[in-house]
């Protein structure tokens, strides 16, 4: 088993668990390290403040990243997040 593996696994048995702050910080890491699934997944953790305070902004960042690495998922996210903003033009593009 790979170390993304086994913190992916870590990351969602702390979710299941209702650890939400735990499970942030080990898909947090995996974000962090261009793992777009997790990006994907940090950015709706804190579109919906889960294990984090809420912050639109940052959850933006995030679903940009994963766009950009090619993620559908964070394609959609992110063109939603430009939808809401009204940059109907920009929010195309994803």
């Amino acid at each position: 088993m790979t170390a993304i593996t086994e913190d992916l696994n870590k990351a969602e048995n702390y979710y299941n668990k209702g650890d939400y702050a735990s499970a942030y910080k080990y898909y947090l890491s995996l974000a962090q390290g261009g793992h777009a699934d997790s990006q994907v997944f940090i950015g709706w953790m804190l579109l919906n403040g889960i294990g984090i305070n809420k912050d639109t902004n940052k959850a933006a960042y995030w679903f940009e990243r994963a766009a950009s690495l090619g993620s559908v998922r964070g394609a959609f996210y992110f063109g939603r997040f430009l939808t809401s903003k009204e940059q109907h033009k920009e929010a195309l593009k994803w």
